[in-house]
């Protein structure tokens, strides 16, 4: 292991893979130089004696140098190019548009090339050799491009753009290439192996986690926004700092996981703030992924000012965004919920936001009518969305009555035992949500099961009169409702629950519900529900009307408290359906097999 600066980290990823591949070639401007000065930035110094056939001087001509890579590669090739700066890279947008990233697209042919490109600003360098040129290419289908922040990913991006067979674009940051290895933050002060690696493309990095608001940025902008998230937790606010590494393709799955945790997110950059980088992946984030919902704030982007870039150090100072843009712009996302506090006087009486008595609350006080508006959190918007939409549905309530005596009795025989074996709580939810699973797989009660195909609409409202088909399904994705104490409802789904034992689900069930709890619960992991089981009775309700929470679930559950009666203890489960799946006759024969079920317990628990 070893720590590189970020040039030289770059220099060692070219000559291993010189090495690796004799079809690999170097070309660009300036890349061969006297006095082992090779490059523009000394970035292939070494290279040409090395290897002096394969590291080759271009003309001064941006159009030419990827015209050439991009023949090449096409002739069985490798080839890296590289532009002494990015700025320049105007004159080959042609060649890259058409003849590369859209070549290798429309024909999906091979074409191994990567476009290496000095970006950003260096300092007084005015708009001619300052330029981050993402944004030119961001929309170019087929073109991948890479924004490495750091030494270690410098090095095993590089590698792993080269190894590939389609052009990328990978930005190299003029401010990174000599900076000294002790202003790296910690977050980002990487050793590199000595062995071979590489980084994957499409993959970001959570540098630090947290719970307030999601940080976003890449390149040299990445230390500010560290920074920054460092000023902001002096403030009390936790922030989630996320390295993209990869603008294209970009990790939908961390940011989506991220931002759905945080409701919050902010995406910094030494772009332009206006036509940058950051609006786009909103724009995708919020409109095409769905993240709006989840969102308690205005997302907001942090860039350059909206002017040339100016030659000036002090006029650059003010173009450029630093750490203090980054907390301004989130101060205006909280607003007063968290920096305004302490403008409250300290005998103000406040109202609490979470559910309870209002303390400080006097009726007989002038301040008694006042009201305070407070955001909606990411999952109350979820919910009222997806409530107003299944209401559409054509939902059936049916309730049944069912003796509890048999399951209560097996629990109290086996609960020490099975407790001590699995490490998991046994409770009457895990008993039901067996019965359920196992009367689910019961063949006349396959329409259960089922789904609809739905008809969407073109606004994307669904046409809950008009299904297109049916999709038969012989497994049971079971949703289990988790409520939390910050008052927020999860509904993750266990798949394949038909195949695991009363032991696995109940485990499966117990995890789901802690990672629901502690906010580590992954999107995808809420998707294709078979049917929900909720308990209500966990809070004192004899009964509850449940809800199609998803347009895959056909049936959801209530379970009421289980009370002691005459004859013993009794409990109410009801049952929600779908009327256009099936009709009332499946559903009746549906609760009278799990009530027989749960009334004549003969499972052992305890068994794989």
């Amino acid at each position: 292991m070893k720590k590189l600066m970020y040039a030289p980290a770059l220099t060692e990823a070219l000559k291993e893979e010189m090495e690796r591949s004799p079809v690999l070639l170097i070309i660009g401007e300036d890349v061969c130089r006297p006095e082992d000065e090779d490059g523009a930035f000394m970035v292939t110094a070494g290279l040409p004696k090395l290897f002096p056939d394969r590291v080759i001087n271009t003309i001064l001509n941006e159009s030419s140098i990827v015209g050439l890579g991009a023949g090449f590669a096409l002739r069985g090739g490798r080839v890296v190019t590289e532009m002494q700066f990015a700025d320049f890279v105007t004159d080959a947008i042609k060649m890259i548009r058409n003849y590369s990233a859209g070549l290798f697209y429309r024909n999906r042919i091979r074409l191994p090339m990567v476009i290496r490109l000095p970006s950003g600003a260096p300092g007084r360098a005015g708009p001619f050799h300052s330029t981050s040129p993402e944004m030119l290419f961001f929309g170019e289908p087929g073109l991948i491009i890479l924004a490495p922040s750091n030494s270690y990913d410098a090095k095993g991006l590089l590698k792993t753009a080269i190894r590939q067979d389609s052009p990328a674009l990978f930005l190299e940051w003029k401010k990174l290439y000599r900076l000294p290895l002790e202003k790296y933050p910690p977050e980002l002060d990487f050793e590199i192996p000595d062995e071979d690696y590489t980084v994957p493309i499409g993959k970001a990095r959570v540098l630090r986690e947290g719970s307030d608001i999601t940080l976003v940025s890449y390149g040299p902008m990445l230390f500010e926004t560290l920074k920054a998230a460092n000023a902001l937790k002096e403030k009390g606010v936790s922030c989630e700092v996320i390295d993209l590494r990869s603008l294209m393709p970009f990790d939908f799955e961390t940011l989506s996981a991220s931002v759905k945790k945080t409701g919050r997110i902010i995406v910094a950059h030494e772009d332009k703030e206006v036509g940058g980088y950051g609006a786009a992946l909103i724009q995708l984030l919020t409109q095409k992924f769905g993240l709006f919902d989840w969102l308690d704030a205005q997302p907001l982007v942090v860039g350059a000012k909206f002017t040339p870039h100016p030659h000036n150090p002090i006029l650059e100072n003010e173009y450029l965004p630093n750490a203090g843009d980054v907390v301004n712009a989130a101060e205006k996302m909280f607003e007063e919920k968290i920096f305004a506090s302490a403008r409250i006087p300290e005998k103000e009486p406040v109202a609490k936001e979470s559910v309870g008595k209002l303390e400080g609350f006097d009726p007989s006080s002038s301040q008694a009518n006042t009201e305070k508006r407070i955001e909606l959190t990411p999952m109350r918007k979820a919910i009222a969305k997806r409530m107003t939409e299944q209401w559409q549905r054509p939902h059936i309530h049916d309730k049944i009555k069912i003796c509890f005596n048999a399951v209560l009795k097996h629990r109290a025989e086996t609960r020490l035992e099975f407790e001590k074996k699995t490490d998991t709580r046994l409770t009457p939810t895990h008993y039901i949500a067996y019965a359920v699973v196992k009367t689910l797989m019961l063949d006349q009660f396959r329409p259960l099961r089922n789904r609809f195909e739905e008809n969407v609409r073109p606004d994307k409202s669904v046409d809950w009169a008009h299904p297109k088909a049916i999709f038969e399904r012989d497994f049971v994705n079971l949703s289990i409702a988790v409520a939390t104490k910050s008052n927020e409802l999860f509904v993750p789904v266990i798949r394949d629950a038909e195949k695991m034992s009363f032991t696995e689900l109940a485990s499966a069930i117990a995890d789901s519900a802690e990672k629901c709890r502690n906010k580590k619960i992954a999107p995808d992991d809420f998707d294709n529900g078979t049917i929900t089981i909720t308990n209500v009775g966990v809070f004192g309700t004899d009964e509850g009307n449940p809800i199609l929470t998803e347009a895959s679930q056909m049936a959801s559950i209530a379970v009421g408290k289980i009370k002691h009666g005459p004859g013993g203890h009794f409990g109410k489960i009801v049952l929600a359906f779908d009327h256009r799946m099936f009709d009332g006759k499946i559903a009746g024969e549906f609760k009278q097999a799990l009530k027989e079920y749960l009334e004549n317990w003969n499972v052992d628990i305890l068994s794989k």
